[in-house]
């Protein structure tokens, strides 16, 4: 495990990002002592139940983000990101 000091980390962050996304664990240092070790994030893998619908034809996703309906749903009265600015007032 590669230890590397907090001020030298954030004056290269971009460069140990880099190398903790390569695979490399990093132990963050301060004056010595080992405060904080960076690993990579685990994968996230796609629930078995959603693989499932896909392959049956009960749900589509192309990756991207999603559009919306055709047909929004009537919304009666205020939006509600209007009733909070209202408040904030």
């Amino acid at each position: 495990m590669t230890k590397v000091g907090v001020r030298k980390l954030k004056n290269q962050l971009s460069h140990y990002l880099a190398r903790v996304r390569g695979g490399e664990v990093l132990a963050v240092t301060q004056r010595g002592r080992e405060i904080a070790v960076l690993s990579p994030a685990p994968s996230v893998a796609i629930p078995s139940e959603l693989t499932e619908m896909v392959s049956a034809g009960r749900a589509a996703w192309g990756g991207g983000k999603p559009t919306g309906t055709a047909r929004p749903v009537a919304v009666q009265g205020k939006q509600v990101s209007s009733v909070i600015i209202e408040d904030r007032r």
